[in-house]
């Protein structure tokens, strides 16, 4: 790999996670005068999402920076073009659109965004448009391209003069949602950076007893020791990306510390758990009366967001926290002992109400950076079995485990309990997976291709899966584990650190990773269904298809009917749905009514991140009597919305569930019964918090490293989007939902 490709691949992250401009590469003689006359006739102005164009303004000439911005004349139109490829001219201001440029043609502007898109380097449209030196030099000769014409001929002559096919009006949607919701976003959060400086941090003052401060520094130490790199544990990386003083404890009685935050989160974990008090939600029914003839419908289990990450990974991009909290999460090294735990959890409190759980589904995100080892890791521990969470070295920073045996480092091998049945007391619990934007795209953003990048009938780039793959496997640490973008990490990009090499760090398409569904690490562990949904794909669409992982199952008793969505677009973050596969969900959806079945649907973005067809998906679910709940997830936080319909018959329940890599790392049990005698239906809904026998386990401080996440952005980087907003409100979390049931489903009790 050479430097410019890596230099290419780092500015694509930052633009796509982070938004982070450079000064361009605009060139004149006027932009540095301090003459007021020609201040008046030279300024700067911005083409959102388009890298590396070519334009011209009178005597400025030059090249669209990384966040699109150019020098213009104020007595000058400007055209903007690629070699030979005039894209258009306009009148310039300081925000210029496609829609200024594009033609008049009523095609012009579909035109423009397809063409633009299939000459983007990183083939990620929702991150705006990459044109390097490489594509300029091929693109120098090229003929002029007429955008104003219909569609049809437009293909025709666009993949003549490009010599490659032309992208499709789903890459044209995905740039023009990024152009109007995504790049603005980013810019607005780039513009807080300044501000974020001078924002006061403090640690919370409370009350804490003796024996909670002994314990907050028993767990503070092994997070500390916790790291193959002195100074780089997830506690001080966490500190190190926000800019803000860790102050472990203080003899100073008047002085708040991190042994402060410690005790507000042991406090408040009891405020989001099962424990907490229930909220009746009557939006679309009224609670029923007590001692009613009450049938047991369905329990459930609802996963999400996983988030598996090899810490290790030379695609960390650990080193943009500061500018993105996306980028990462100080308890990914933690996750697999957190599911774990949550596991074990969850059996506990199924023996302690006495009522197994039918199944359990998980709605995406299994992965996080997209590597084979995640998507191992993923499947292995809700199959159970030996788990070892270490990539390359075989590293052990705490030396042995416990004294109980359990791990005592996030690099440490253990067991995992699965969820299958461990004895006769315990049923199995068939696991379903539903694809996420994490599972087959490169940090949920970057397309994962097979095929080297030609334009004008030179090779570009070669397929980025043998790209990623040559960075992830290999012995270099491109990225670094520095999240404070200071000069020492940017030097890491160019001098990387070495470290052990992985081939299970290889990159997977979405495809790729359902084929792994029907592998079992352990055939001890097996657990059901053979495939987690997958074999239904196959049954019902023919084939595993990247993108297409939709099928359908019902519950044990056939009161039931689940829907999974793969509402992946395979093009960036946000989600997608054709008009085809809205035909399919509306013919399962007929079904189950005619069959006098409930029915859930799953998909892992909500209607509001479906940027094609997500406004269209509601309005078909509010067509159905028998559609009682949307399982979503996506946002990492928890939430229930009321879709309310034309009647309240017509209604359902939005259940969006928080991740766990973030606070509150909790999972949804969801407990469905129906009234006979109202006809009315409750869904129960109850969060669970994994619990372990100390709290210095490895799955503990992980969730304390989540808290403290959502703190640190709340009070430094993302002020309202902390704690609060991803635990949700009390009516988010432990409720009942009441719905009223159709008569052909009353008809069957």
């Amino acid at each position: 790999m050479n430097k410019f490709s890596l230099s290419i691949l780092f500015s694509s992250i930052l633009l796509a996670t982070a938004g982070c401009g450079s000064s361009g590469s605009s060139s004149s003689s006027d932009t540095g005068s301090n003459n007021d006359t020609e201040s008046a006739q030279s300024k700067s102005g911005k083409l959102l999402g388009l890298s590396g164009f070519s334009y011209e303004s009178g005597s400025e000439t030059g090249t669209t920076s990384d966040d699109g911005q150019f020098q213009y004349r104020t007595d000058q139109e400007v055209t903007f073009s690629l070699g030979g490829i005039i894209l258009g001219t306009t009148t310039p201001k300081d925000y210029i659109t496609l829609e200024d440029i594009a033609g008049d043609h009523p095609d012009a502007l579909s035109n423009l965004q397809r063409f633009l898109a299939t000459v983007d380097y990183d083939l990620s449209p929702m991150n705006g448009i990459i044109v390097t030196s490489d594509i300029r030099e091929a693109a120098k000769d090229s003929d002029n391209l007429n955008f104003n014409q219909p569609s049809e001929s437009f293909t025709i002559e666009a993949e003549a003069l490009l010599q490659t096919e032309l992208k499709s009006q789903l890459h044209a949607d995905a740039l023009q949602h990024s152009l109007e919701n995504l790049l603005p976003q980013i810019e607005e959060r780039n513009s807080q950076v300044q501000a974020r400086l001078l924002r006061t941090f403090t640690y919370p003052t409370v009350a804490v007893s003796a024996e909670i401060a002994e314990e907050a520094q028993s767990v503070f130490d092994l997070m500390l020791q916790n790291t193959v790199n002195e100074g780089e544990s997830p506690l001080e990386l966490i500190f190190s990306a926000t800019n803000t003083p860790l102050v472990l404890s203080s003899d100073d009685p008047e002085e708040s510390t991190l042994t402060d935050l410690y005790a507000q989160y042991k406090s408040h974990l009891i405020d989001i758990g099962k424990e907490a008090p229930f909220v009746d939600r009557e939006d679309f029914a009224s609670k029923p009366a007590d001692g009613g003839d009450v049938v047991s419908a369905h329990h459930l289990l609802v996963m999400s967001d996983f988030q598996m990450r090899d810490e290790e990974s030379p695609l960390n991009v650990n080193i943009l926290k500061s500018l993105i909290p996306a980028s990462y999460y100080p308890a990914s090294a933690h996750i697999t002992y957190q599911v774990d735990d949550m596991i074990r959890t969850m059996r506990d409190y199924e023996t302690d109400i006495n009522k197994p759980i039918d199944m359990a589904i998980f709605t995406g995100d299994l992965l996080d950076i997209g590597g084979y080892n995640e998507a191992r890791w993923g499947i292995d521990i809700l199959d159970g079995g030996d788990i070892n969470p270490d990539s390359g070295a075989d590293d052990d920073p705490i030396v042995g485990n416990f004294d109980d045996g359990k791990p005592n480092d996030t690099y440490d091998a253990f067991t995992a309990v699965g969820l299958n049945g461990q004895d006769e007391t315990q049923a199995n619990i068939p696991w379903y997976y539903v694809p996420g934007n994490h599972d087959g795209l490169l940090l949920g953003n970057f397309p994962i291709t097979d095929n080297d990048f030609k334009l004008f009938g030179v090779t570009i780039n070669i397929d980025t899966r043998t790209f990623f793959d040559s960075l992830a496997t290999g012995n270099k640490s491109i990225l670094g584990f520095d999240p404070s973008l200071s000069l020492s990490s940017i030097l890491d990009v160019l001098f990387p650190k070495i470290i052990t090499s992985d081939p299970d760090r290889r990159m997977l398409r979405s495809q790729e990773i359902a084929e792994e569904m029907f592998i079992s690490k352990d055939p001890a562990f097996v657990s059901e269904p053979i495939g987690h949904g997958m074999q239904h794909v196959i049954d019902q669409q023919g084939e595993l298809k990247d993108g297409n992982l939709h099928y359908s199952f019902t519950s044990n008793n056939g009161l039931i009917k689940h829907i999974a969505i793969d509402s992946s677009m395979l093009l960036g973050p946000e989600g997608m749905l054709d008009l085809s596969e809205m035909a399919w969900i509306v013919q399962e959806l007929q079904a189950a009514q005619d069959a006098g079945q409930l029915v859930i649907v799953s998909s892992h973005h909500k209607p509001k991140d479906i940027i094609i067809n997500g406004g269209l998906l509601i309005e078909t679910l509010n067509q159905y009597p028998n559609v009682i709940a949307h399982l979503v997830a996506h946002s990492h936080q928890n939430t229930i919305l009321p879709r309310a319909g034309a009647t309240d018959e017509l209604g359902y329940w939005e259940i969006e569930s928080g991740s766990m890599v973030n606070w509150p790392q909790q999972f949804r049990v969801l407990d469905i019964s129906i009234d006979k005698d109202s006809g009315v239906g409750t869904i129960k809904s109850t969060m669970l918090n994994h619990e372990s026998e100390s709290p210095l386990h490895v799955a503990q401080r992980g969730r304390f490293l989540s808290y403290l996440e959502r703190y640190l952005e709340d009070h430094i980087l993302l002020p309202g989007d902390g704690i609060a907003a991803t635990e949700g409100a009390a009516e988010d979390r432990n409720t009942f939902l009441y719905f009223k049931v159709p008569a052909n489903v009353l008809a069957r009790l």
